[in-house]
């Protein structure tokens, strides 16, 4: 028994149909989600192409950038994001709303993995998975943002599939020598840092994430 109850003053009623918003407490509706034309449709999927090219080129900007200013995310790959970004503003309002919360909940569901796993190679590849999966999961349920979803994948998995042959060679030579760097301190740190960059560089390209300098070194 509370103090209300042992003075005699009988609780308040529960308003079962109170409003759960801001918004809906001071009587204004909900905005109702923006429609786009088929010309916007055609519009918002053409940037998404270009966005897919501009995500494959960061393949070759990261190891320039990590090679001449010692960070991955270096000054040449700041500035395709800054195209990708550009880009982004472009599309319809439909597009923007749609793409701002598939990156959210791509971005949660990444976060959640990262602290699940923790810190470390496991836990960026962890990550990184979470993040493509679910983007990937809210493209398909909703079929209007698919075709951008593909558009913009397209042109770094047809790069990542050419690349592939030499991505195994160098995977292979990588297994032979491990086994030496293991065996040191600095060597397995070296692994360390490697498969953490490996893991960084697929989910980037795939998913088209930008990832901060703090990851990439």
């Amino acid at each position: 028994m509370n103090l209300l109850e042992r003075l005699g003053i009988p609780p308040m009623p529960k308003d079962e149909a109170a409003p759960k918003d801001l918004l809906e407490r001071l009587g204004i509706p909900p905005m109702p989600e923006p429609e786009r034309t088929w010309s916007e449709f055609g519009k918002d999927v053409a940037l998404s192409g270009l966005q897919g090219l501009d995500a494959a080129a960061k393949l070759l900007t990261l190891p320039y950038d990590k090679i001449t200013t010692g960070n991955w995310f270096g000054p040449e790959t700041r500035k395709i994001t800054g195209m990708e970004e550009e880009r982004e503003t472009l599309k319809s309002p439909y597009a923007r709303i749609k793409n701002a919360r598939r990156t959210q909940h791509a971005q949660e569901a990444g976060e959640a993995a990262r602290d699940y796993v923790g810190n470390g190679p496991l836990g960026t590849a962890a990550q990184m998975a979470a993040e493509m999966g679910v983007s990937f999961w809210e493209a398909l349920k909703d079929p209007a943002s698919l075709p951008e979803f593909v558009a913009r994948q397209a042109p770094q998995l047809l790069l990542s599939s050419g690349t592939g042959n030499a991505a195994g060679f160098l995977a292979s030579a990588a297994g032979r020598a491990a086994p030496r760097l293991a065996a040191t301190r600095g060597g397995q740190k070296v692994l360390e840092n490697a498969a953490t960059a490996g893991a960084v560089g697929v989910g980037a390209t795939t998913q088209g994430i930008d990832v901060g300098s703090e990851v990439m070194n």
